[in-house]
């Protein structure tokens, strides 16, 4: 907070000094001539996204001043009324530029909005999707409010399924899930921290803040969003800090009128469709709900000078979902090992049919009982017309109780509080700083669910020898213990650490137009510092299948030994630009942007591992144990990423764009796993420690004195993505269609490298590796307007193909010496090769109605969204390599050439099912000859609509009500079918689409309540506004 002060402390001589040289005024009426008074002013400079809010006065009449040399787009708003948009206005230094407004009256959600368009001539190609209060689209249906719902209107998006590591949830041009960059009011809200069952939860700055249920609601509750700007890549240096989308979201000031609501979202649990499977079954099974309730207020502190807005929510939720699972049968409970009898009691109880082997099916229910609350003040204070001070202060706890195979609970929290300063010189020179503190915390602990089967104490399976190498008595209260068995599932319990991630922030940029053009540079620092309040011993033990457990086959077990303590790491950007206009149907933007990545230190655990027959006093044979000391990445300051971006306006309202550019990845995901203790806190079987007590620097893992040998390790370098496009952008009737190319081109992507231990079996070191390649290819249409009166529309179609050797940064790899990474490239886990969304918002007209169906019908807003793409690509293997390592160039069958891949089969889920006939077993520790991801899955197809309508009262009161339906018509989507051809389940989908897409955690991606594959939900909104 100190700094805080510091920093605009500095600002304030710059503020009381500053005469700003240019100014708007104009009036605002309706068709008829009549005056509109308190309509709402918004002028917005286009390079630096400054903004200035007033309001028309009594006479109809504004006037704002101070603005610096640029381009501006001023928005004219009143509800009840069209909203207008103004673009490319030019102010220049003692200029008095005059605008006025003619709104008409329709319906407050139809802007006449064109992004991008030939008359404002911007050289950056980018494609971007504007959602805004009021704005088109504004009442489409949004699944559980999460804003990343209804990215996929824009072209190049791809809602994902979330791994893991990598809960991004979304895709963009074919870039991985947690390559994002999400800021709120100018600075990054990268500083989510996982939950999951692994002790180690940070992902350095790879995924937004998120909530317990794998929502971002964290940045901002709906109430207080003013704007929120999806962009892909436009080859600005000022922005694109890493290769995904940019997620652009401003908070809402407030005005010199009062201004509030009150609001409420239910879901009963008797207002949605039943669980396919749970249907098919017969199984009794309870159905989700959800509640949400807030308030927001905004107004005047002091007129023309302070505004606060202030808003607070509750959300309550139970969410459900079922699939087929794998479980002991009952011969295999009874036959076990006396010691491992309780274990295997813990799965869920078998029904019919058996399968041989000791394996037989059953239902594992999920349930997730969840609670989200959040709270946010901001203060906005003019200084004169010199310049803006804000303040924004956030806080989100969650909490969140889930119930698998084992259960779980997990307490999540979120702080920020956020400064800014916008100051014009005399000069014409904009200076823009912002300053953040965040910071994320997370604790959980695990226990068995005593409703599935018989509760279990899993530290009776911890070996004596490990008992009394760490030297205290193993209990779930000082240690997280995993039991897991291949083909089956886990079980966990325990209590972790109080993990946590701390964000300080600085962002300072400085903007001047002269000559034609408009320069800006700027400096971005971070420090991210994740912790951990106590040191873990993190046990897993794991068997490769039920039947090696009746085989009396030892069991792997994997000890890491994770230190408290904290791992800071420090970025630091800088930016030049310059835009210039080339003549009247030109326009350039070129610009350089450079990353500097400090050298971190090391972070030292201690692994044990070995194989352990199941004799409670017994110790491990093949026993290992070593200190792991992890040097991630050296510094380099040569990481600069040159951008160019060219605009060319042709005869015919016609605009030609082009851009290209080099874009560096610093999430650093890979640089917190030593912190983490990953991969080997992970539940990853086999993983093993080694015979050393040191790893040369210099190194990203290595082992000495090893009886393997591997080849020297280069240090890590950043993940580098070079992207271009080409697109051709016109004005149509009603609004803009354009048609693009996009491709990029990644090198040096992330990814694990496994060894195998030749005495054991074990995995002998698993290290991290910047080796992976990529290639994008796409054709990318769009269309938004008004395409009828009263019907506003906006389609995007887009045929791409991802091409990779790796689509995570936790994708593992296997050291074959026979191994090649051609191999292993091939469609990307996220590959969609077509992909259509379109949404469509219809005001019902009453002027052409009769009396009688003008009251009931007038005035509604007929919203709806559809979604189709292409399913996503299926990588069979061989067999499951449990809840852990399962190496991507290992374990894949053979292609049975002839053999149909897919079979019409009425029992399956969905009428069909994977030909287990197809393919055929390779030869011992040989791939198959089946290439990585090379069977298409399902697809994706859901309608969802909503209608609303505003009831107005006596004075400034009015009503909201809508209704919203997902999937209106209830059509089961299934998930992909099993891939592991040594499953029973083989071939066939195990649960609806939606468990596919999230498990509810920010890991696992957003609850399936809310995702895209699920059963029929029904929303009601009520809203109450003045």
């Amino acid at each position: 907070m100190r700094g805080a002060s510091l920093l605009v402390l500095a600002l304030l001589p710059l503020a009381l000094a500053a005469q700003w040289p240019g100014q708007i005024q104009g009036s605002v009426m309706d068709v008829s001539g009549a005056i509109l008074q308190r309509a709402r002013i918004r002028v917005q400079h286009d390079e630096t996204g400054a903004m200035r809010f007033t309001e028309t006065a009594p006479d109809g009449s504004f006037h704002v001043a101070g603005l610096p040399d640029g381009r501006y787009k001023v928005t004219a708003s009143k509800p009840g009324f069209h909203t207008v948009a103004r673009l490319d206005v030019a102010i220049r230094q003692g200029h008095l530029e005059r605008i006025d407004f003619v709104l008409e009256v329709v319906g407050q959600h139809e802007e006449i909005r064109i992004e991008s368009n030939a008359g404002e001539l911007s050289a950056a190609p980018g494609a971007g999707l504007m959602m805004h209060r009021g704005g088109p689209g504004a009442d489409l249906p949004v699944n559980g409010r999460d804003l990343r719902a209804a990215f996929d209107l824009l072209p190049g998006i791809v809602q994902t399924a979330a791994a893991s590591s990598d809960g991004g949830q979304f895709s963009a041009n074919g870039q991985r899930p947690n390559t994002n960059v999400v800021r709120v009011d100018g600075v990054s809200v990268n500083n989510g921290i996982g939950g999951s069952s692994l002790p180690g939860a940070a992902p350095g700055a790879s995924l937004p803040a998120m909530t317990a249920i794998g929502s971002i609601q964290s940045l901002g509750q709906a109430e207080e969003l003013e704007e929120v700007e999806l962009r892909t890549p436009d080859f600005l240096a000022a922005s694109g800090e890493r290769p995904g989308a940019d997620v652009v979201v401003r908070t809402r000031p407030g005005t010199n009128a009062l201004h509030g609501e009150a609001y409420s979202h239910m879901r009963d649990n008797g207002w949605s469709a039943r669980d396919w499977f749970a249907n098919s079954l017969g199984v009794p099974f309870p159905r989700p709900s959800y509640y949400d309730f807030g308030a927001a207020l905004g107004g005047p502190i002091r007129r023309d000078r302070t505004f606060f807005f202030a808003s607070a929510s509750r959300l309550s939720m139970t969410d459900t979902a079922m699939q087929t699972t794998v479980v002991p049968s009952w011969d295999a409970r009874a036959s076990a090992p006396e010691l491992l009898k309780a274990a295997l009691w813990a799965f869920p109880l078998p029904m019919k049919p058996e399968f041989g082997a000791g394996l037989a099916m059953s239902t594992l229910e999920l349930e997730r009982r969840a609670t989200v609350a959040a709270q946010s003040l901001r203060i906005d204070h003019a200084l004169g017309s010199a310049a803006m001070l804000f303040a924004r202060f956030s806080n989100t706890p969650s909490s969140s109780e889930a119930r698998q195979l084992s259960t779980s609970s997990g307490r999540y929290g979120w702080r920020s509080i956020t400064l800014g300063a916008t100051v014009a010189g005399r000069s014409g020179l904009i200076h823009d700083a912002r300053f953040n503190f965040s910071r994320s915390v997370f604790s959980s602990d695990w226990g068995a669910d005593a409703s599935l089967g018989a509760p279990v104490d899993l530290a009776i399976l911890v070996p004596g020898e490990i008992r009394s190498l760490l030297g205290l008595p193993i209990e779930s209260e000082s240690s997280i213990l995993g039991f897991a068995i291949g083909g089956v599932g886990q079980l966990v319990s325990g209590r972790g650490a109080t993990a946590s991630q701390t964000q300080w922030q600085v962002v300072d940029s400085v903007s001047k137009t002269m000559r034609g053009h408009q320069f800006s540079a700027g400096a971005d620092f971070v420090r991210l510092s994740p912790s951990r309040d106590r040191a873990i011993d993190a046990i897993a033990l794991s068997s490769a299948s039920v039947d090696s457990i009746l085989n009396r086959e030892p069991l792997a077990v994997t000890v890491t030994k994770l230190p408290r303590g904290s791992r800071p790491m420090h970025t630091l950007s800088l930016f030049a630009q310059d835009t210039v206009r080339l003549g009247e149907r030109v326009s350039l933007v070129y610009g350089i942007r450079w990353l500097g990545t400090p050298p971190l230190n090391s972070a030292t655990n201690h692994v044990i591992s070995g194989l352990w027959n199941g004799d409670p006093g017994g110790g491990l044979t093949n026993f290992r144990s070593g200190w792991l000391d992890q040097w991630i990445w050296k510094p380099s300051y040569t990481q600069f990423a040159p951008r160019v971006g060219v605009a060319w306006q042709a005869p015919g309202a016609v605009v030609l764009r082009a851009g290209a550019g080099i874009y560096y990845d610093a999430g650093l995901g890979s640089a917190i796993n030593p912190f983490n203790g990953a991969p080997f806190n992970s539940w990853q079987f086999g993983s093993v420690g080694a015979q050393t007590k040191s790893i040369p620097r210099g190194s990203a893992v290595a082992f000495k004195d090893s009886p393997l040998q591997v080849e020297p390790l280069s240090p890590l370098r950043l993940p580098r993505t070079t992207q271009w496009k080409a697109s051709l952008e016109k004005q149509v009737t009603g609004g803009t269609a354009s048609v693009a190319y996009v491709g990029s081109s990644g090198r040096n992507l992330l990814h694990r490298e496994a060894g195998i231990a030749p005495d054991s079996g074990l995995f002998w070191y698993i290290l991290a590796r910047t080796e992976g390649r990529s290639n994008y290819h796409s054709l990318q249409t769009r269309y938004s307007g008004r395409i009828l009166p009263g019907l506003f529309g906006l389609a995007a179609y887009t045929w791409s193909h991802s091409i990779d050797d790796g689509s995570q940064d936790s994708a593992v790899l296997l050291a074959r010496p026979d191994a090649a990474r051609a191999e292993e490239r091939g469609s990307s886990s996220f590959d969609v090769r077509h992909a259509l969304s379109f949404g469509l918002t219809y005001e019902v007209p009453g002027r052409a109605m009769r009396e009688a169906l003008r009251r009931p019908f007038a005035g509604w807003r007929l919203n709806t969204v559809v979604r189709a793409h292409t399913g996503f690509p299926i990588d069979v293997a061989t067999m499951d390599g449990g809840v852990g390592v399962s190496p991507g160039n290992l374990g894949r069958p053979d292609l049975v050439f002839g053999a149909p891949i897919w079979l019409q089969d009425g029992s399956a889920p969905g009428g069909r099912r994977l030909n287990p006939g197809a393919f055929g077993m390779p030869s011992q520790s040989q791939q198959g000859s089946l290439g990585r991801n090379a069977i298409p899955g399902g697809g994706v197809l859901q309608i969802d609509a909503s209608a609303r309508r505003e009831f107005r009262f006596s004075g400034r009161w009015s009503l909201d009500l809508a209704v919203s339906i997902f999937n209106v018509a209830n059509r089961p989507a299934f998930a992909d079918p099993v891939r592991y051809l040594a499953s029973p389940l083989f071939g066939r989908s195990a649960s609806m689409q939606n468990l596919m897409f999230g498990g509810g955690t920010p890991n696992s991606g957003l609850t399936p309540l809310f995702q895209t594959g699920g059963p029929r939900s029904a929303e009601l909104e009520l809203r109450l506004k003045f």
